[in-house]
């Protein structure tokens, strides 16, 4: 992650956690880029996974919460806790 500018009155949490949504904005858009005409299924999957993955820290860093430089997003204590009345969830058929 790059240094915190000089001067910035963000709180240090929504800094980082600002920093980890923008790499899963990247990871997204490089997904979309992948799902485009001739694309690469396995390099769009690869990276939709990132972006959820990142999102988890983003979410976590927020909320002050440490967790481990893993990509195994089932090793984060968040993955077994339900999710928040603000998280929209599928609809069971």
């Amino acid at each position: 992650m790059p240094p915190e500018p000089r001067g910035s009155q963000e709180d240090p949490r929504t800094h980082l956690a600002r920093q980890w949504l923008e790499k899963a904005q990247h990871d997204l858009l490089a997904g979309e880029r992948a799902a485009q005409p001739e694309p690469l299924p396995d390099v769009a999957v690869y990276h939709a996974q990132q972006a959820a993955e990142k999102a988890l820290k983003a979410y976590l860093a927020g909320r002050d919460q440490p967790f481990r430089m893993t990509h195994d997003l089932t090793e984060h204590p968040s993955a077994h806790a339900p999710l928040p009345n603000c998280v929209p969830t599928a609809s069971r058929r």
